[in-house]
């Protein structure tokens, strides 16, 4: 009498988190903002492991007296599970800024950080304005900011090969002299050289660690 094959079903899938909020009932991923280069084309990463990234800074020059966009950088990682999106996202960036001539130089800075699905976004927030200058030529300032993005309101379901993307746009401005350069950490080993030819915009006694703590549904 031949024997009843038995088919084992694959296990459910559990999402890895990295740790849980329990009042929320929502389980936290952080990712790591990283950039990487091939040959002369820069991408820029989320990831989960803290990897060296190619630059520990990216910055622009800010010669404008009125605010404009001086970067808008697309921090990517590709969704091999399906997940749900929902709560409250944690971003934490390092901004900073370098005076590029003598005083009177003067400058101010500020993030928009748009959490998206592919292209589409879901929601969006603004850091607070950080400032320097006054000083002399090359004088760096920093600080690590936190902002909130509220994605609470409605489920973001991510089917396998869609993009969760964390736009960051820096937005600046100076005024006398030659400008100044302005712009974000992401190195996820924390490296930092504030001398102006590797970037100089964060000052050597800060990481450059920026982090995205992003909440899923795990109920």
């Amino acid at each position: 009498m031949p024997l009843n094959q038995v088919y084992r079903k694959n296990p459910p899938f559990v999402l890895a988190i990295t740790y849980s909020e329990f009042a929320s009932g929502t389980g936290i991923i952080l990712f790591n903002l990283s950039n990487s280069q091939e040959q002369t084309t820069d991408d820029y990463h989320l990831s989960e492991n803290a990897i060296y990234s190619n630059d520990i800074n990216t910055q622009a020059l800010a010669a404008s007296s009125t605010i404009i966009q001086e970067l808008d950088l697309d921090f990517d990682v590709v969704i091999n599970r399906p997940i749900r999106l929902k709560g409250i996202a944690k971003i934490t960036l390092p901004l900073g800024g370098r005076t590029v001539s003598a005083a009177p130089n003067s400058w101010q800075c500020y993030a928009i950080c748009r959490l998206k699905k592919n292209d589409v976004e879901i929601a969006n927030a603004q850091t607070e304005t950080i400032s320097g200058g006054g000083g002399g030529i090359n004088a760096s300032e920093s600080k690590r900011v936190t902002v909130h993005i509220d994605a609470s309101t409605v489920v973001t379901q991510f089917a396998e090969g869609d993009i969760l993307r964390l736009t960051v746009e820096i937005w600046g401005l100076s005024s006398g002299g030659s400008g100044a350069n302005v712009g974000l950490g992401h190195d996820p080993k924390g490296r930092n050289d504030a001398t102006p030819v590797n970037g100089g915009i964060i000052v050597d006694t800060m990481s450059t660690i920026a982090e995205a703590h992003i909440p899923f549904l795990i109920t």
